[in-house]
């Protein structure tokens, strides 16, 4: 197999890998979509995980829709903790589904899906040999 070959898969590769990461990342967003519901959580504790030698954590966030109490961690892991124990945190949710409330991060997921774009775009340059 010639460089040429292996660049060309190695392209391939990523752009599937691209579209199948965009394509997951837009059903999360397409079921955030319509009309929502705002509600003020509490962070109450924090998720921890080890991996590789490496401890990370999330926030757990209690709050309560219409007398239901409900329970989230936060989809932000990271090796320090961003909330402490006591603060009260924005949550968005679908109406009539509290269970899939969610911290609104705009810029975050934008520049998530700026990055897939641009991520899959120099793959298909490579793919036509722009690059």
């Amino acid at each position: 197999m010639t460089e040429y070959d292996q660049r060309i898969l190695a392209a391939c590769a990523g752009l599937l890998i691209c579209l199948f990461v965009l394509g997951s990342f837009l059903r999360t967003e397409r079921r955030r979509t319509g009309p929502k519901a705002s509600v003020i959580g509490t962070v109450i504790g924090r998720a921890t995980s080890r991996e590789d030698g490496v401890e990370t954590s999330a926030a757990i966030i209690r709050y309560a829709v219409n007398d239901n109490v409900f329970e989230i961690t936060d989809e932000i892991w990271q090796p320090w903790p961003t909330s402490k124990v006591g603060v009260r945190v924005r949550l968005l949710y679908p109406i009539g589904r509290p269970q899939d409330a969610y911290r609104p991060r705009p810029l975050l997921r934008g520049l998530v899906a700026a990055g897939l774009v641009a991520l899959g775009g120099a793959m298909v340059a490579i793919l036509l040999g722009r690059l």
